[in-house]
Order: structure tokens, then sequence, then C-alpha cells
């Protein structure tokens, strides 16, 4: 995905979280909502990402055709640990199984 061409799908959502978490939320889920845009649909469904943090723990989320962006939001807010800050998260989109696409590797760090 070219970043100069990145859709923020959450601009202007207001939220109860703090700043500094609303923003690691916010740059995952655009993230995950583009995955969905550009991976799935009526053919593919769905897309296996996983979503690593203290280098050995990760967490299995399946990006689906038909999910709403507030789903996707609600659910990577779910999958951050409570203490999150001095942390590196790393999305593993799973979409080498997809006829001509790769898996990708994203790197956040708050």
């Amino acid at each position: 995905m070219n970043p100069k061409y990145k859709k923020d799908y959450f601009a202007g959502i207001t939220t109860a979280l703090s700043k500094a978490r609303h923003t690691v939320v916010k740059e995952i889920a655009n993230r995950l909502c583009a995955v969905r845009d550009e991976l799935t649909s009526d053919k593919t469904p769905c897309v296996e990402t996983r979503f690593w943090f203290a280098y050995q723990q990760y967490k299995t989320f399946w990006v689906t055709f038909p999910m709403s962006n507030s789903a996707i939001y609600e659910a990577v807010n779910a999958m951050l640990p409570r203490t999150f800050k001095d942390n590196l998260y790393i999305l593993d989109v799973l979409a080498g199984a997809i006829k001509g696409k790769r898996n990708r590797v994203y790197e956040y760090s708050c």
C-alpha cells in the first residue's frame, strides 16, 4: 500500500480512550481496514493477521469482507495490553495464500 494514498478510515472519530492509546489503535485499525478493502471480497472472504507483542505472544485476528470499521477498531483496542507504552507491536498480514499477493509485516512503536 502506497502511503501517499493512505486513507484515514477514522477521521473525526471521538472516543473515550486516552490520546496515546487512540493514536496507536487508530494506526493499526486503519491498516486493517486497508487490508480488508484490498485483500477481501466475495471470492476471498477473510485474511488472517497476527498481532505480535512482548516478542513472543501473539493474537490471531481474522479480517473479514463484511466487517465494519468500528468492529475492527474495537477489536484492535481489545487486543492491545492494558499497559501498552514503550513497546513494539508487529502486525503480520498473512496474505500469501491469496493468488498474486504476499505476506506483509508492519511495525508500530509507542
